[in-house]
């Protein structure tokens, strides 16, 4: 896109932006007419090409400092980019033109301070840059300008130690040898041409501008506004689990680990889920692919061998498992392994599926670690939910359920106690 189309589409997008009303500006600073600025500035000549990013944040900016720059400099050009906005590939490429057509030929640099930047005054009469770029906005614009620019990337940095604090007594600097991007441009070409008398004359405008606001301030002291923080509700229940509804499955699996086949390292052999709001159950137990059951591990499991279907029906069982589920269930387990172990045993996967972890839950509601499920439950005083399934995983899956509901019923207690303590005020 042609440079000149940009920059039309800049001052159209400024002439919509909404002017205060009841008070008339200077169209050159953008100042009040009682603040204009204009009479202090004065042409400087000076041999080194600037120009000038400028994030889209400082362009109306009251107190931005490249609108003396433009009127004071000759050999300057500014080229606004918005990170990340709807044109900014277009942008980005007519900054690389511009750069690459007018000043090809020109030893050029970045001021950027980094730690491969060299300082100004550290280079020799042949080694400073004919063409300076420097980027305007506050330090983390800047850095996202940089970032989103690949143009700008191989082209060497550079950067000085300012030997004064910044008089930009009217703006925060993060830091004190921070300055703004006026006060940059003058220490920058200070040392690229300190046989120059003329660019200590763009503090001029620079002062008479920070002065007038500060007696602005002086006599119309600026009063913080204390605001009270926002009350609101903790929301530590997620939306899905916030109220009993038939999405809710609770679910737990026994699994085995083969390290002899790295590819199934961890297989799922028990599946079991219950739904509280229908008391609707499933269970089913598979042997592994290329394991199989230790007599100790059907003693743990507490599970019948007999129970447990030939690893052939793997498949139809994953079909099984996706019509007891239906189309939007939200699975709920208290370990992020059993998460884990159902997402990847769901084939295909299915994108409306909502997952929570009890245990994340209600480590939130209580400020504390949970510990394993079998403490949360004696910490509160809980027994297992009856579930009409046999084993540890019967067991799990009620110890599980009564989490569940017990999160409920504190999330419901304590948005009531809320909504009463704060319609009372």
């Amino acid at each position: 896109m042609d440079l000149n189309l940009l920059r039309m589409k800049r001052r159209d997008m400024e002439a919509h932006d909404e002017q205060p009303q009841g008070r008339e500006e200077c169209l050159t600073c953008n100042k009040p007419q009682d603040h204009c600025i204009c009479d202090t500035i004065v042409p400087v000549t000076h041999r080194t090409h600037i120009t000038i990013i400028q994030h889209p944040r400082e362009r109306r900016h009251p107190f931005g400092t490249v609108r003396i720059l433009e009127q004071a400099l000759d050999k300057l050009s500014v080229h606004p980019f918005f990170p990340k906005g709807s044109w900014a590939d277009e942008q980005a490429q007519a900054i690389l033109q511009a750069l690459e057509v007018q000043h090809g030929s020109e030893n050029i640099a970045v001021l950027y301070p980094s730690k491969e930047a060299r300082l100004l005054e550290d280079l020799t009469a042949s080694e400073r840059p004919e063409h300076l770029i420097i980027l305007d906005g506050t330090w983390f614009q800047a850095k996202k300008l940089y970032e989103d620019l690949p143009c700008l990337h191989d082209l060497p940095k550079v950067a000085f130690s300012p030997e004064n604090p910044s008089e930009y007594q009217i703006r925060r600097e993060p830091k004190e040898h921070f300055v703004s991007t006026l006060e940059a441009v003058v220490n920058a070409l200070q040392l690229l041409e300190p046989d120059n008398p003329q660019v200590e004359r763009l503090m001029e405008p620079f002062r008479a501008m920070v002065a007038r606001q500060l007696v602005v301030r002086e006599n119309h002291p600026y009063k913080r506004r204390i605001r009270r923080p926002r009350q609101r509700q903790k929301l530590w229940m997620p939306e899905p689990l916030r109220h009993p509804d038939d999405s809710q499955v609770v679910c737990h699996v026994e699994y085995i680990n083969t390290p002899e086949h790295p590819s199934q390292s961890t297989e799922i052999v028990g599946l079991v889920a219950y739904k509280p709001a229908t008391e609707e159950s499933f269970a089913r137990y598979l042997h592994p692919t290329h394991d199989t059951i230790s007599d100790w591990q059907f003693e743990r499991f507490g599970i019948p061998e007999d129970s447990f279907q030939p690893s052939k029906e793997r498949e139809q069982v994953q079909k099984e498992w996706s019509a007891f589920l239906g189309q939007q269930a939200t699975l709920i387990v208290w370990h992020s392994n059993n998460l884990q172990l159902l997402q990847d045993f769901e084939q295909p996967p299915q994108s409306q599926r909502s997952y929570a972890l009890l245990k994340e839950v209600y480590a939130n509601a209580r400020r504390t670690s949970p510990g394993h499920l079998e403490d949360a439950l004696t910490r509160e005083g809980l027994e297992p939910h009856p579930v009409p399934l046999l084993g540890r995983s019967g067991l799990r899956l009620g110890q599980s359920v009564t989490m569940l509901l017990f999160l409920q019923q504190l999330h419901d207690m304590q948005t009531r106690e809320w909504y009463k303590k704060h319609q009372a005020k």
